[in-house]
């Protein structure tokens, strides 16, 4: 029992902190996937009573019996009894809390797990309540006699005596647990603590609460990189998008794994990308219809952000013409070209001087190349030698 409390704590206790976001104010009120509703304390008894049938009066239930718990905890005799009783009973709630006594009967609920006479973290008695009324309590319990028991009652006193309250009511009622809703924006609590500047999962999803406590929507700027939350009313409002592009006032994003806006070169789906790495304003933003010098190295991305390969009619950005690009996969794959150059069983030539058009396909004419003249088409092949 002591290592779950232990547990229970560190589990409150433990923040995962981050440095300040900043990030869009939401502006709906989606809510992300809140804790489950509690069950009824008649749909509890019910609960309770299909459990009678799987562990009846008199079955084998001593103490090196135990139980897994949904945390991965091995609870073992007359507590690991209850709680296997009480995670039946409440299968979609994970917040349970410990009340210390005094226990009154009046804050007793069908489910309430009752321990009493622990002395030094040993010996003493867990059981779970089945029934409550005015003055007593009926409750269920394991290793009795190394068996199980459903009908024993426990008086208002009996009840007053217990030291602890395990109990799922509680942390609904009085503490604050999961999503809630204030002033028109998200918060997510922790045992009455408001998380902030802090990473959550709800539902399988991420969520970052910012230094105010509320949830990110939009550009959120999380430890230096940069992050976007779903501004989209979908049911998953401010989750964290991740692997996936995201056009976002006419400029275009990627989202990798851990929902980081890449930058630099990228390549996704097989196609590579770059995204501005310069704070321009458009951080990140996939670079389109532009010419690229990285390294001394001139680049080609395309309409579609992809990088330009092999022979290619540049028709925006500017130097537009024939250009060929790299197409073998030797470290400068995409790298433009110049001088001669064999493609497809046809001769191009693409200017080598600095001259505003360096690296542009001699097209449809005579040029004069070194010494010599040489004839091309309009696809920029070379057709005819012309001479000297």
């Amino acid at each position: 029992m002591r290592k779950r409390f232990l547990a229970l704590m560190l589990a409150v206790l433990t923040v995962l902190a981050l440095p300040t976001a900043a990030f869009a104010s939401p502006q709906s009120v989606d809510k992300p996937q809140p804790a489950a509703k509690l069950p009824t304390e008649e749909e509890v008894h019910e609960r309770l009573m299909a459990m009678q049938e799987l562990y009846p009066e008199g079955s084998h239930w001593d103490g090196n019996s135990y139980y897994i718990d949904r945390n991965g905890w091995k609870e073992g005799g007359c507590f690991g009894f209850a709680i296997m009783l009480q995670e039946a009973a409440f299968p979609d709630n994970t917040m349970l809390v410990r009340k210390n006594a005094p226990i009154s009967i009046r804050d007793v609920h069908a489910g309430d797990i009752l321990s009493y006479g622990i002395t030094g973290g040993s010996g003493g008695h867990s059981v779970i309540v089945v029934e409550v009324h005015d003055d007593y309590v009926v409750v269920a319990e394991g290793n009795v006699g190394n068996g199980v028991s459903w009908d024993r009652t426990m008086s208002a006193a009996e009840v007053s005596a217990v030291q602890y309250r395990w109990t799922y009511y509680n942390s609904y009622e009085s503490i604050k647990n999961g999503w809630y809703q204030e002033d028109g924006n998200w918060y997510y609590y922790e045992y009455n603590w408001k998380v902030s500047n802090a990473w959550r999962t709800s539902g399988g999803q991420r969520y970052y609460l910012g230094p105010d406590g509320k949830m990110a929507v939009g550009w959120g700027k999380v430890n230096g990189q940069w992050y976007y939350f779903n501004d989209v009313h979908d049911g998953t409002y401010g989750r964290l998008l991740t692997n996936q592009w995201l056009d976002d006032e006419g400029l275009r994003y990627y989202l990798d794994a851990d929902g980081r806006s890449v930058t630099g070169w990228r390549k996704v789906d097989g196609q590579w990308y770059y995204f501005n790495d310069r704070h321009d304003g458009t951080y990140g933003r996939m670079l389109a219809n532009e010419w690229l010098n990285d390294g001394g190295v001139w680049y080609y991305l395309g309409p579609d952000g992809e990088m330009a390969a092999g022979l290619y009619w540049v028709t925006e950005g500017g130097c537009e013409g024939l250009y060929y690009f790299n197409e073998d996969h030797d470290g400068t794959y995409g790298k433009m070209l110049s001088g001669w150059q064999d493609v497809g069983g046809s001769r191009y030539y693409f200017e080598t001087k600095h001259n505003g058009l360096f690296g542009q396909g001699y097209v449809g004419g005579t040029y004069t190349i070194g010494s010599s003249r040489y004839d091309f088409d309009t696809d920029g092949r070379m057709i005819g030698y012309s001479g000297i």
